[in-house]
């Protein structure tokens, strides 16, 4: 499955399930007292959430993170060596 990121929703409503990929750009909106991000999807959709700029940084950066992959030999002989 793709990497999917859920969001509180903007204003009421239900919470919205994004998949980071799709996202292009994003930027800071607010309306009527409320206040989130309009996610600029793929195909030109637009989306509004209820996080902030900050948040759905954080949720793109912690999705392309991947750990370093470490060789199984290697990971044998540190074991062997505590």
């Amino acid at each position: 499955m793709s990497n999917v990121a859920v969001f509180k929703p903007y204003g009421r409503g239900e919470r919205v399930y994004v998949v980071l990929a799709n996202i292009v750009w994003f930027e800071p909106y607010s309306s009527n007292c409320d206040s989130g991000t309009k996610l600029h999807l793929v195909e030109e959709v637009e989306l509004l959430v209820g996080e902030s700029p900050n948040d759905v940084a954080n949720a793109i950066e912690l999705i392309s993170y991947s750990p370093p992959i470490i060789d199984p030999q290697l990971e044998h002989f540190v074991a062997q060596c505590k």
